[in-house]
């Protein structure tokens, strides 16, 4: 947390009501707030974070071109005349781009959050400001294993994490 001290200024006219003459007084308050600090980081490059999650190399030139379509909030839409065009630019075929989809989202690099949108791991990109990202970061879940965890991997491991102490 960082402390950052900002003053409110604010100037008030005060009419003497006996002459009608009007006065400016300006009152100075000074407050202090805290404010959460992005956290230290370090470059990581692309290839490597696809050689860490085991992606091919098919997989880390789709995501190198991927982030050139990332909004602000981590998201990246892929209608099918961007798949199409992604898949000429890259010289692969609809297939190959779609498996590499696939493979990014099934090793919790990317996030399905609906046909033909994703979202970036907030946890390994994030574009834009850091509050954003804490907040994108918020709907993430990790398993044990440190994987992202789908809706249904969600609920199995709240029934884990309840067995026995309901009953």
């Amino acid at each position: 947390m960082k402390n950052i001290t900002y003053q409110d200024i604010r100037t008030e006219t005060k009419i003497d009501p006996n002459t009608g003459q009007a006065t400016e007084i300006e009152q100075i308050k000074e407050r202090k707030v805290k404010v959460e600090q992005e956290p230290s980081f370090i470059k990581l490059y692309l290839q490597d974070i696809c050689k860490l999650n085991d992606i091919p190399k098919t997989g880390s030139k789709l995501l190198n071109e991927l982030l050139k379509y990332t909004s602000y909030d981590n998201m990246i839409l892929i209608p099918t005349y961007v798949k199409e065009k992604i898949s000429t630019d890259l010289n692969m075929n609809i297939g190959t781009v779609s498996n590499s989809l696939s493979k990014l989202t099934k090793n919790g690099i990317l996030k399905r959050e609906g046909k033909g949108a994703y979202r970036l791991n907030p946890y390994m990109f994030g574009k834009g400001k850091w509050t954003d990202i804490k907040e994108i970061r918020a709907e993430w879940k990790y398993g044990k294993e440190g994987r992202i965890l789908t809706n249904v991997e969600i609920e199995n491991e709240i029934d884990k994490d309840l067995e026995g102490v309901v009953g």
